[in-house]
């Protein structure tokens, strides 16, 4: 038994390619190479969260690649997860996006939130999971990287919504809401800093990864709610005396920022950040002697760091045009194939009247 919203159809003129023992990518003609390319390491992320959270019971893991008008960077539709062709980039930047996908195999489609209201069910777990497959595929550094980020996008909802406003409760009440009104970065990042908060409250992953494997076969092919969960948690967990502290009213049914935030390593977000700061105030590096090669990650990391400074700092900022020009010269924002960094490159200089970014803006949205 799956819910109803994760059936779908797909009909077009498709080819494939096999890029795993039990995965296979579908695309249109023209990107089936690169659509394989991007998802090569998918049987590696499969056996990452079969070890994780247990065996994979959909048998095929295929994926489909969509035209630029599918409005989403994945739905996990099971057998044949949908993508966006925005996930196409020579580096291979967004293979992890497959690693989200996987995870909601299990904290989505075998076990689903009972309601829209305890979503974060889904997309919290899902965000968890996911990131300890980058750690064991591509890498700790990768990982580090995607949990700095999303706490920035917390932070930044937060300050969206406003620290008090009920949608940035975990548990959300829906009566009389639209569930797409309630929708948000908070189910996804607040849900993960509150399983990073469990699992090192109880013992780290070495406790905490038994008891995922626990959870999916207690409520697999069914629905979970905060209610059933919690006092499964507190019987699973019962002669652990740290479970005592947790203040699941704060967590759940409070608004605002965690109790607690997960530690993250940011080492690897550190130079863009500061590299985005001295840009902003004088134009140039200043101070910071950085002659390597960013990963697509850090260079979106340095651009929403701009983006960031730009909407909250003064206009009497050394980030012009001609520093634009400049920096493209040397980094070929405008020419990149990831569509993360375009998006916000063009953003930018929207931000800031840079009119030579008009026509590529117009462009890329079209």
């Amino acid at each position: 038994p799956i819910p109803s919203y994760l059936i779908a159809l797909a009909v077009g003129d498709l080819e494939s390619r096999e890029v795993g023992p039990r995965s296979r990518v579908w695309s249109e003609p023209s990107v089936i190479d690169a659509a394989a390319l991007e998802f090569k390491e998918t049987e590696n992320i499969l056996l990452a969260a079969e070890h994780i959270c247990g065996p994979y019971v959909w048998g095929r893991y295929d994926m489909l690649v969509l035209p630029p008008s599918f409005p989403y960077g994945g739905m996990e539709n099971p057998c044949l997860a949908f993508v966006s062709d925005t996930t196409l980039a020579a580096d291979r930047p967004f293979a992890p996006v497959v690693a989200h996908e996987v995870a909601l195999s299990w904290m989505g489609n075998l076990i689903t939130n009972a309601t829209w209201e305890d979503f974060w069910m889904n997309a919290g777990f899902a965000v968890f999971v996911e990131r300890k497959i980058i750690s064991r595929v591509f890498g700790r550094n990768k990982a580090d990287i995607k949990a700095s980020m999303g706490h920035e996008r917390l932070k930044a909802a937060i300050a969206h919504l406003g620290k008090d406003h009920p949608f940035t409760k975990l548990h959300i009440d829906m009566d009389n809401v639209d569930p797409d009104d309630s929708f948000s970065d908070i189910p996804y990042e607040k849900g993960y800093a509150f399983l990073c908060y469990l699992e090192k409250l109880v013992g780290g992953p070495s406790v905490f990864e038994p008891f995922l494997q626990t959870h999916v076969q207690r409520f697999q092919y069914g629905m979970v709610d905060i209610k059933e969960w919690k006092n499964f948690f507190l019987a699973y967990f019962k002669d652990n005396k740290a479970v005592d502290h947790i203040d699941w009213e704060a967590w759940i049914y409070g608004t605002g920022w965690p109790p607690h935030i997960c530690e993250i390593n940011n080492t690897h977000v550190l130079t863009p950040r500061v590299a985005a700061e001295e840009y902003y105030a004088y134009g140039c590096l200043k101070n910071l002697n950085f002659d390597g090669a960013w990963t697509s990650d850090q260079k979106v990391v340095f651009l929403e760091k701009l983006l960031d400074l730009i909407d909250s700092g003064s206009h009497l900022h050394s980030f012009t045009a001609q520093v634009m020009q400049e920096l493209d010269s040397r980094n070929n924002f405008s020419k990149s194939m990831n569509s993360e960094i375009r998006f916000r490159w063009y953003l930018l200089g929207i931000k800031i009247e840079n009119e030579n970014v008009f026509d590529d803006a117009r462009q890329f949205l079209l």
